[in-house]
């Protein structure tokens, strides 16, 4: 019995170390799949200097990446770029969202740390989370929105 055990749990070790190392060769494309992409797409790229560009794909060649961006266009060789990332925008709406219940949170805790070392009556913490949480929403609007990495779609060797 403890043989069939072993051999099982081998057999579910090898097949998930299979299935990791497979998505992770999958997620690191060549460069064929940069010379389809479609004009427009937003896109991070890492050149291999460590400068990090931002912009749209006005064109892409055999070996060279046209970048527009505010009107300016970079080109960039294959031979120059580390790694290129699809954008991600973060929501606005989330942000604002997970703020005000931070900040509700959070004033409401300073309210009833306050409330008990003066021995009131409980109000302070009601008024923390009444002020807590518009100010926690703001900040996390605020906060929110900008564009980020996505996707990892081409990494150089």
């Amino acid at each position: 019995m403890k043989i069939r055990i072993s051999s099982l749990l081998m057999t579910t070790v090898l097949i998930l170390t299979a299935t990791f190392v497979s998505s992770a060769q999958s997620s690191q494309q060549n460069w064929d799949s940069i010379k389809n992409l479609t004009i427009g797409t937003n896109l991070i790229v890492e050149t291999k200097n460590r400068e990090t560009i931002r912009g749209t794909v006005s064109g892409v060649m055999d070996s060279a990446l046209n970048l527009s961006n505010n009107g300016n266009i970079t080109t960039l060789n294959e031979n120059e770029i580390a790694k290129i990332y699809l954008t991600k925008k973060r929501s606005r709406i989330k942000g604002a969202f997970l703020g005000a219940g931070i900040g509700a949170v959070a004033g409401f805790a300073i309210g009833g740390i306050y409330s008990l070392a003066t021995k009131g009556d409980g109000l302070a913490a009601a008024g923390g989370l009444i002020y807590g949480l518009p100010i926690g929403a703001v900040v996390g609007a605020a906060t929110s929105g900008k564009i980020r990495k996505g996707k990892l779609i081409y990494k150089s060797n």
